[in-house]
Formats: C-alpha cells, sequence, structure tokens
C-alpha cells in the first residue's frame, strides 16, 4: 500500500515544525511531500505532487488557506 501523502502550508515557521512534529508522532505513516510558506506556493505544490491531503493554514500571504482549498478541487 502506499503511503498518504500531504502538504503543509503555514507562513509561521515555528507553527509549521510543530506541526510536521505532530504529525510525525500521531500519523508516522503520512509522508510530507512539500512545506510552503505561502498560498501561491501551496498551489504549486498542489499541481507538482498531488498529495492526499493539504493542511492550510487559513490566514496566509499571497492566497489564503481557503482559496487554495477552493482551488484544488
Amino acid at each position: 500500500m502506499n503511503a498518504i501523502t500531504a502538504i503543509l502550508a503555514e507562513d509561521e515557521a515555528p507553527l509549521r515544525q510543530a506541526l510536521r512534529t505532530l504529525l510525525a508522532e500521531a500519523w508516522p505513516e503520512l509522508r510530507i511531500v512539500a512545506e510552503c510558506e505561502d498560498g501561491v506556493a501551496a498551489m504549486e505544490a498542489i499541481a507538482a505532487h498531488r498529495p492526499d491531503l493539504c493542511f492550510l493554514d487559513i490566514r496566509m500571504p499571497g492566497v489564503s488557506g481557503l482559496d487554495v482549498a477552493r482551488a484544488a478541487v
């Protein structure tokens, strides 16, 4: 079975690191394929990696997490 893949999109590095750490503890099989600092990078990562899940900050520079989610559908 293939690993579940995900991207993390959070503009604050300490929060992104904390989320990565918590996910690794709670879901060790999850494979993070990209980490993004803004909405535009998140949209590019989704197009490039086609992840199974996206963890999106709602308020990010450029494009909000909600707009990224709408575009990914």
